[in-house]
This record gives structure tokens, C-alpha cells and sequence, in this order.
């Protein structure tokens, strides 16, 4: 199955173009779809995006919005499994710092009795369609990976939504007239801010008997934040849509300022901090002194709502992604063999490279043999970590048993191409493409019940064919929306 031309491209009109990517950009600035160029000097432009939404079939889009709200309960109960994910993570944590020193800190919490009570999931799946080797049989989206870390762009993607809606029924009437065509506006930006109010309200009620002074958000920043049109968008709805404020810091700040109450509270310059949502700590570079360390163990033994809590950073890492594609590890947490079955149909090939046995060493041969048809993934966020090619073949010749076990191996998917229209700093031009989508999922726990628990919304980024990474802020896709298709 291809994605249709439903533009016609190359044979549309250059003057339609031009006056398309002029509404475009004018949109982006107006409506803050922008990122930071100069975070000193105050300078940004708009997203980089695709000028015009890519056809994407409906049957895959909705497999996986059904399936969010499967995943969130997962990855709840996997991160109240503190033996599950420490053993899991501890061939990893042999020669991770980072991983060893948040499963340290996981396991600290653990033994003073201080695991959060109430707990927040703000997830994104991301997938990429397979085109499987019978051009007759259906695309299936497998999963690439799982974020529940700092699960960015609610905001933009909500005002690419909103973009598209706004100019497509202008420039292509026809098609959006057509009932095979949809356009969505799933808004993640409203429903991360409602249930993050959410949070803060059980916040008040658990610790503060409902009084009525004032708790506030804290959004953990990286210094110098370009991002801020992503992060901003949600500040501001939580504000006008819910009268929750928030203050920004940086995890060196946090060191300096934060103070914990004789309650457990944490407090930052006077104001008490309910909700406590990470925007940055999930790569090492986050990390470059005790300093940011101290903050995290602050944040973490506090009362606040931690968004994600490390137990739950952790359970969105690769090597548990690989462990949950095992039939009998799903099994474990959701005991619904129908669950198991939706679940796992989603899951590309994954192997650990944590053992020396024969069942490692012939997938570790076949990838060298052959590896054009696989991914060396380790256990990193942020992008532009993962090995291809000759750089896998010589990664796997050269570690040790030890040194690999910080990868998992996954099998390449190989999705449909299609053509595209590319927008960076107000220049456009066609290439040979393919995309990477995520579904936006919020879980909300009070400790006894689920208290919310659904898909969100959506992020579609597409990058050019032979790009082998797909992060917006690494610099290597752009966002687009999906326009529906039905067949």
C-alpha cells in the first residue's frame, strides 16, 4: 500500500505555492508555532514543517489511538514494579552513569517510603508504518519508541492542527469536501493542561486539606530553552483555562532556591510547588554536576506531583520497551490475552544483547551479516544516538558482552515514501519522504483509582527518506499533520 499523490506534485501551481507558504509562515508567527533562534535576544521563526498535511491511512491512525489508553495503563504498572525495572536495568546499569544513578535514586525513594502517591503520565508513542513484503496486505504501524519523559510538542502540533484547518478548506475546497479526506484537531494542548490541573488539585486535597492558597507548577527547563513556543503554550493554558500559574527553572536553580518544609513541601522562592513537570533531565548532558543531581533528589522526596516520577522515566526507557515486546511480560501487567495480542501486534523485532548465549549471538551474526535490515538503539533519549550500517557492524564487533548490553537491537522498519514539501526559514522545496507519527496519551492516578486515562492527540514529523533519525529539535524532520484517507 503507497501513500496517494492527492496534490498532484509535482504539477501544482508555483503562484498557489507561494501564496500558500506566505499564510503559512504569517500564521506560525501569529499564533506562536515558532522556535527560539536567539533565546537572549529574543529571535525565533517559525516550526519547520511540511506545506501542506500528508495523506496517512485511517485504519493506522485509529489502531493506535484505540491502543494509548492500553499503553498508559501499562506503563503505570510497570512503574510500580520496582524489581522488574531494576533488574531489568541492571546490565544497563554496569557502564550507564545516568541509568545507575536513576535506578539509585529509585530505589532510595523506594526504601524511605516516599514512592508518589498520586501519578501523573504524560506519554507519546511513536510509530512508523511497515510496509510488509506483500504489496497486497495492509500497512501496520510498528512502534519506534516510547516517551514518557518530556514528551514534547502538545502545544505546536495543536497550532498545526489548527493551521491546517485554517487553510486547507481555502486552498484545496475540493478536497476537504471529499468524505474520504479528514482533517482532526484532537487538541493535546487542552487535555495536558486539564489533567495536569487535575493533578494539582489532588495535590491540594492529599497534602493541603483543599486550602485554598495558591500551589503553583514547576516546569523543569534546559538553560537557554529554544523550545519555549511548545512549553510557553502550555504555561499559558493552564493559566487561562484553569487559573494554574507556573514558574520556570532550571535544575542548577532548583539547587540554589528549592527548600523542602517540615510537611515535605517543596518550596521555590516562597511559593509552593504542587505539580513538578520535567522538561529536560532525561539526557546526561542535563546532568554535567552534582549540582542538578541535588535538585532531582529534592524534587523527587518532595510531596509534589511528579510528572514523570523516575519510576516512570525509567519504564519509558529502550530496554524496557524491548523486555514489554515479550508475549509473557505483557502478559504480567495486563492478564487480558486479547490486550496481549492488540499490543504486541505493534511491536517490531527487539532483542537485548545482555547475554552470551547462542540465541544472542545468531541475531548479533545476522545483523552483521545483513545490516541494512537493523537498528543499534541504546538506552538514550534526544536523538542522533542510534548506530546504522557500518557503524553497527563495528559497534557489535568491537564491545564486550558489558559494553553492548547498554543496546537493544531492533529490526528496521521500512515504511512507505512519498512526496513532500519542506519548510525551513521561509524557503520550501519537494523531496522524497517518509514519517514518523506519535500518539499523545495522559494517565492520572489518585494511588486507588484512574482517574483519567485516553489519547490525547497526535504529532506527525517527516523527515527525508534517507535520514536515518527523526527528533524536531535535533534538526532532522518537520511537523506535518496527518490528513486521513479511507480506501
Amino acid at each position: 500500500m503507497s501513500i496517494p499523490n492527492v496534490y498532484g506534485l509535482p504539477n501544482i501551481s508555483s503562484k498557489l505555492l507561494s501564496q500558500l507558504a506566505e499564510d503559512t509562515i504569517a500564521y506560525c508567527l501569529v499564533n506562536g508555532a515558532i522556535i527560539v533562534t536567539d533565546p537572549i535576544h529574543h529571535t525565533a521563526h517559525h516550526v519547520p514543517l511540511t506545506l501542506l498535511p500528508t495523506p496517512m491511512p485511517k485504519h493506522c491512525y485509529d489502531e493506535v489511538w484505540t491502543l494509548q489508553p492500553i499503553l498508559n495503563r501499562l506503563i503505570d504498572a510497570v512503574s510500580q514494579d520496582v524489581d522488574f525495572l531494576t533488574q531489568t536495568l541492571s546490565s544497563v546499569s554496569l557502564t550507564d552513569d545516568f541509568t545507575r544513578r536513576l535506578v539509585e535514586l529509585m530505589h532510595s525513594i523506594h526504601k524511605e517510603g516516599k514512592q508518589q502517591v498520586v501519578r501523573l503520565g504524560l506519554h507519546r508513542m511513536d510509530y512508523m508504518l511497515h510496509s510488509p513484503s506483500d504489496p497486497s496486505l495492509p500497512l501496520v504501524p510498528l512502534q519506534v519508541e516510547m516517551n514518557t519523559i518530556a514528551a514534547s510538542l502538545p502545544g505546536i502540533t495543536t497550532k498545526m492542527d489548527q493551521l491546517r484547518a485554517f487553510l486547507m478548506p481555502r486552498y484545496f475546497p475540493e478536497l476537504m469536501a471529499n468524505n474520504n479526506y479528514q482533517l482532526l484537531q484532537p487538541s493535546p494542548l487542552t487535555h495536558f493542561a486539564s489533567v495536569m490541573n487535575q493533578a494539582v488539585q489532588l495535590f491540594k486535597q492529599h497534602h493541603h486539606n483543599n486550602s485554598s492558597n495558591e500551589v503553583y507548577v514547576l516546569f523543569v527547563v534546559q538553560p537557554k530553552e529554544f523550545n519555549i513556543g511548545d512549553q510557553r503554550s502550555i504555561e499559558f493554558a493552564l493559566f487561562n483555562n484553569h487559573g494554574v500559574r507556573v514558574i520556570r527553572r532550571t535544575l542548577a536553580e532548583i539547587d540554589e532556591t528549592a527548600t523542602v518544609n517540615e510537611n515535605g513541601d517543596i518550596v521555590i522562592d516562597g511559593l509552593t510547588i504542587g505539580l513538578v513537570y520535567f522538561r529536560a533531565g532525561y539526557v546526561p548532558r542535563d546532568f554535567p554536576s552534582e549540582q542538578q543531581w541535588n535538585a532531582l533528589s529534592k524534587l523527587e522526596r518532595s510531596t509534589a506531583v511528579k510528572c514523570p516520577s523516575v519510576n516512570y522515566h525509567l519504564a519509558g526507557t529502550k530496554k524496557i520497551q524491548q523486555e514489554l515486546a515479550k508475549k509473557h511480560i505483557l502478559q504480567r501487567y495486563l492478564k487480558d490475552d486479547a490486550l496481549v495480542g492488540r499490543v504486541s501486534r505493534h511491536f517490531a523485532g527487539l532483542w537485548g544483547l545482555d547475554k552470551d548465549d547462542e540465541e544472542t549471538q545468531a541475531i548479533i551474526n545476522k545483523a552483521m551479516n545483513d545490516p541494512s535490515e537493523y537498528v543499534l538503539k541504546p538506552c538514550r533519549e534526544g536523538g542522533g544516538n542510534n548506530l546504522w550500517g557500518e557503524d553497527l557492524v563495528k559497534a557489535l564487533k568491537s564491545s564486550s558482552l558489558v559494553e553492548r548490553s547498554v543496546y537493544i537491537l531492533m529490526e528496521r522498519i521500512r515504511p512507505p515514501s512519498f512526496q513532500a514539501l519542506l519548510m525551513k526559514k521561509g524557503e520550501y522545496s519537494q523531496s522524497e519522504c517518509i514519517y514518523e507519527m506519535g500518539i499523545f496519551g495522559a494517565m492520572l492516578s489518585d494511588g486507588s483509582h484512574t482517574l483519567y486515562n485516553d489519547a490525547c492527540g497526535h504529532l506527525l514529523r517527516t523527515k527525508l527518506k534517507d535520514s536515518n533519525e527523526g527528533g524536531l529539535a535535533s534538526g532532522f524532520a518537520v511537523l506535518d499533520t496527518p490528513l486521513l484517507f479511507t480506501t
